[in-house]
C-alpha cells in the first residue's frame, strides 16, 4: 500500500479499487502481476503500465521508509484494521495515513472546526464559547493547523484540557506554518495528533489543501464553520463534509461582513445555523438533552436556584424547563440578576455566573 501510494499519478481511488478487488491478503501478490493481470481488474492499459513499472522500482519506497524512521513518524494503511473508521468510508480514502502523537485520538468522536485565516475578535469569541463546551462533551477538535480560526480552535481545545488533531497539507518532514511548531508539539504531548495523507517529503503547495480539507471533514462527525469568505478553504471543507454525509454547522455573522459570506451561503444550502452548543450536540448526539441540575421546581428561592443552575452556561429554555416560573417572570428575574452583576449572557446566548 505504501509503495502504491508513492507511484506518480496513481490516485487514491485507483488504490482503493485495487484493494477492494484483490483484498488485503492479496496485496503482496501485486509485485508478481504483469500487464494482463491489471487489465483483468478493469484498469486501463496506461494505468496498468504505471503500476507494473512503479511496483518494480522500490527506490521511492526505500527513501520513504528512511524518512519515516528519521522523523519518528507512525503510519497506517487502508488495509489495516486500525485505520480510522470514519475516514475509511469516504470516497477516495487516503491509502496511507502518517501521524505523530496518538492514533487513539483519530478514533474519538470529533468535530471539525474551520474558518478564515483573517479571523477577528468575533471569531475568537465564538471559539472561546464553543470549544470548551465541546471538549466537556467529550469531543476531539479537528482542524488544519493554519493561522486564524484553525489555530484558535486548537489552542482553545488545549486550554480546556481537551484533545485536538492537526491535519497537515504537507508531509510530516515539515512543520507548516513554521510558527506553529510549539503548538504542534503541545498537541502531541497532550494526547492529540498531527496527521498527514502526504508522502514525507511533500512541500506545501496550493493544490494540496483541498485534499487536506477532505481529511479534516472525513475524520469528523460534523464540521463547524466560523467566519468564512465566499471563496475560501473553510467553505471547501464544508462542501466535502456535505458530500461525505457529515453534519455542517455555521456561525452567522454581521450583515454585509465579507468574512461571513461563506457561512451565510452554506446556510442557504442547508447547513445548520448555530446559536448555542445545544444546536450542535442535538444533531451529533440524537439522545442529547440539555444538562440541568435536578432541583425541585417548588424551590421557593428562585434567585438562588437560578444562580445555582447558571454555574455552567445554560439556555433560557433549559432554565424554563427547570424552575417554577412563567416565561415573562423568568425573563424579569434574569434581568434583575444581570443588573445586580450576578448573572450574564455570554456570546452564545447562554446564561452564566459573572
Amino acid at each position: 500500500m505504501l509503495q502504491l501510494s508513492l507511484i506518480k499519478d496513481v490516485g487514491n481511488i485507483t488504490i482503493q479499487n485495487l484493494l477492494e478487488k484483490v483484498g488485503a491478503d492479496g496485496l503482496e501478490n501485486l509485485h508478481q502481476f504483469i500487464l494482463s493481470d491489471f487489465l483483468k481488474l478493469g484498469l486501463s492499459q496506461a494505468r496498468a503500465k504505471q503500476l507494473v513499472a512503479g511496483l518494480a522500482d522500490d527506490t521511492n519506497l526505500k527513501k520513504e521508509l528512511a524518512l519515516i524512521t528519521k522523523y519518528q513518524v507512525s503510519w497506517i494503511t487502508l488495509a489495516d484494521e486500525g485505520y480510522p473508521a470514519l475516514l475509511r468510508h469516504i470516497q477516495g480514502s487516503p491509502p496511507v495515513l502518517y501521524w505523530k502523537g496518538s492514533l487513539a485520538a483519530l478514533q474519538d468522536r470529533a468535530l471539525a472546526i474551520v474558518g478564515s485565516r483573517q479571523a477577528n475578535q468575533y471569531g475568537q469569541s465564538v471559539i472561546n464559547e464553543i470549544v470548551p463546551q465541546m471538549v466537556q462533551a467529550g469531543y476531539t477538535i479537528v482542524s488544519g493547523g493554519a493561522l486564524g480560526i484553525d489555530a484558535m480552535a486548537h489552542q482553545a481545545a488545549l486550554k480546556a484540557g481537551g484533545t485536538t488533531i492537526v491535519v497537515c497539507g504537507t508531509g510530516l518532514k515539515y512543520v507548516y506554518p513554521a510558527q506553529h511548531a510549539t503548538m504542534f508539539a503541545e498537541i502531541i504531548a497532550n494526547g492529540g495528533a498531527v496527521v498527514s495523507s502526504f508522502a514525507m517529503d511533500t512541500v506545501g503547495m496550493p493544490n494540496n489543501f483541498p485534499a487536506r480539507n477532505r481529511i479534516i471533514s472525513g475524520l469528523s462527525q460534523g464540521c463547524l464553520v466560523v467566519q468564512a469568505a465566499a471563496q475560501s478553504g473553510a467553505k471547501i471543507t464544508a462542501q466535502f463534509a456535505l458530500e461525505q454525509g457529515r453534519e455542517v454547522f455555521v456561525i452567522p455573522g454581521l450583515f454585509g461582513d465579507p468574512l461571513s459570506a461563506g457561512c451565510h451561503n452554506l446556510a442557504q444550502q442547508g447547513a445548520k445555523l448555530v446559536h448555542n452548543i445545544e444546536d450542535i450536540l442535538s444533531e451529533l448526539v440524537p439522545s442529547y438533552r440539555p444538562l440541568v441540575q435536578n432541583i425541585n421546581k417548588t424551590t421557593s428561592n428562585s434567585a438562588d436556584l437560578l444562580v445555582n443552575l447558571c454555574s455552567s452556561p445554560i439556555s433560557f429554555d433549559a432554565l424554563l424547563a427547570t424552575v417554577e416560573l412563567e416565561s415573562n417572570a423568568l425573563q424579569e428575574r434574569l434581568f434583575e440578576l444581570q443588573l445586580d452583576g450576578i448573572l450574564k449572557q455570554n456570546f452564545a446566548g447562554l446564561w452564566e455566573k459573572c
